[in-house]
């Protein structure tokens, strides 16, 4: 009994070794290893911290762009969300990753999908001044007119953020 409780505590210890080494994999941008681990450890791929943060959120956040694109590829969820509901497409625009925000716009909820107060991928580029973001998510389909849970728009987010340019950016889009 001694030694099985010994063993399952082993292999827990290295499960859970495996699993955070996936998220400091994806911050840092180890490919190899992110692939190494999946290879052992498929059910990894959508796994989350105790902040709910996916490797795929990870990577996007620390603009790591390979990784998401690989982490894509292999069946990661894009719509997973932490435990304030934020995607990795959020990450991206909250970091300005311009690249890794289009490749995510591409996915299924790239474009329109809130967090838990309602806020959007363009709201948070708007709220965050990502104008090229705004202008590619504008032309990929986002709806100007949500509001989030205190009804604020893109628009109104922009004007109290003081940022002309991305009024004009969404008031083209009218």
């Amino acid at each position: 009994m001694k030694m099985f409780l010994c063993l399952t505590a082993s292999l827990f210890s290295i499960s859970a070794f495996a699993e955070n080494s996936i998220f400091e994999a994806a911050k840092s941008g180890d490919l190899m290893t992110v692939k190494q681990i999946l290879g052992n450890k498929r059910e990894l791929l959508n796994s989350s911290d105790e902040k709910g943060y996916t490797a795929l959120i990870y990577a996007a956040y620390y603009g790591q762009e390979e990784i998401v694109t690989y982490l894509l590829k292999s069946g990661a969820d894009a719509c997973a969300k932490d435990k304030r509901g934020n995607t990795a497409t959020l990450g991206a625009i909250f970091k300005g990753h311009l690249g890794i925000a289009k490749t995510l716009m591409k996915t299924k909820c790239g474009i329109n999908q809130p967090n838990e107060v309602g806020q959007t991928p363009l709201m948070f580029a708007s709220l965050f001044g990502r104008s090229e973001i705004a202008q590619e998510l504008i032309k990929s389909g986002a709806d100007t007119t949500k509001s989030d849970a205190q009804g604020n728009t893109a628009t109104s987010l922009a004007e109290g953020q003081g940022n002309q340019e991305m009024v004009k950016i969404l008031e083209r889009k009218k």
